[in-house]
């Protein structure tokens, strides 16, 4: 990606994206691309959500956020019951334990990968398993509670269906 202007992303012939590598990367077009492009690959997390009072709220047990619509940047009666969130490793943000907030969720640590410059983390949250970028200089333990924030302007919706992104 780093030697061209232009990129086109394909699938079995047919073209998805057409992009600069930063556009590509920071916007993609559907949930194949988002899933192709990357490393570590995007999160991607099949959910219900309910709309209501402006908002989008994952309806989970294990990952019960919510998030205005606006801030997400997809008007909420465009928002199909079943999406795809999509959210990168270097975008979930680490916090202190006890910061509330509707888009908080806690996670215990399955697996640290050291890499050199950066270091990444496994996290489960329930059934919900996650890739998080961390400071090299921050090693969690195995088993350790993670508090992260998933901000709404960070996130990435596809539809379900299609794969169709929808912010």
């Amino acid at each position: 990606m780093m030697l061209s202007d232009l990129i086109v992303v394909m699938r079995k012939g047919d073209v998805e994206q057409i992009g600069s590598p930063g556009e590509i990367y920071r916007r993609p077009a559907n949930r194949y691309v988002a899933s192709f492009v990357g490393n570590p690959q995007m999160n991607l997390l099949n959910v219900t959500v309910a709309r209501a009072e402006g908002n989008v709220a994952v309806d989970s047990a294990d990952f019960p956020l919510r998030w205005n619509a606006a801030e997400i940047g997809t008007p909420l009666s465009a928002t199909p019951s079943a999406v795809t969130i999509g959210i990168r490793s270097e975008d979930l943000r680490i916090v202190p334990a006890g910061t509330s907030g509707s888009d908080i969720f806690s996670g215990i640590v399955t697996l640290v990968e050291p890499r050199g410059a950066d270091s990444y983390v496994e996290v489960a949250a329930g059934a919900v398993q996650l890739t998080v970028r961390i400071e090299p200089e921050f090693t969690p333990e195995l088993g350790a509670t993670l508090h992260l924030q998933a901000p709404a302007n960070k996130l990435h919706l596809f539809d379900q269906a299609t794969g169709a992104r929808l912010n």
